[in-house]
């Protein structure tokens, strides 16, 4: 089981979370969202995987291949225009 503990949020369309596993290891996902419409709903929004990590021992790690790994990230990292939440891990 994963729980999310961090996001990093680039704009309203992209972003990275951060989540914590069953066991001590972490990973992170960059995430879009995606509009659809079907005909009986209506249009309607969902968050879809862009980049899925592997597992590290830390969340520092997990944060530090982030930044190696996502391009916005290594522009952003020197104090960009992106929004960090941390969530409380359960």
């Amino acid at each position: 089981m994963k729980h999310l503990f961090k996001t990093i949020e680039r704009d309203e369309i992209t972003r990275v979370v951060f989540y914590k596993h069953t066991g001590d290891l972490y990973s992170f996902e960059e995430e879009t969202k995606q509009y659809d419409e079907f005909a009986e709903f209506g249009p309607y929004s969902y968050w879809c995987e862009t980049y899925v990590s592997g597992l590290y021992d830390t969340a520092a790690a997990a944060e530090r291949d982030a930044y190696a790994t996502i391009s916005w990230l290594k522009v952003c990292q020197g104090g960009g225009f992106v929004v960090s939440r941390t969530s409380r891990i359960r």
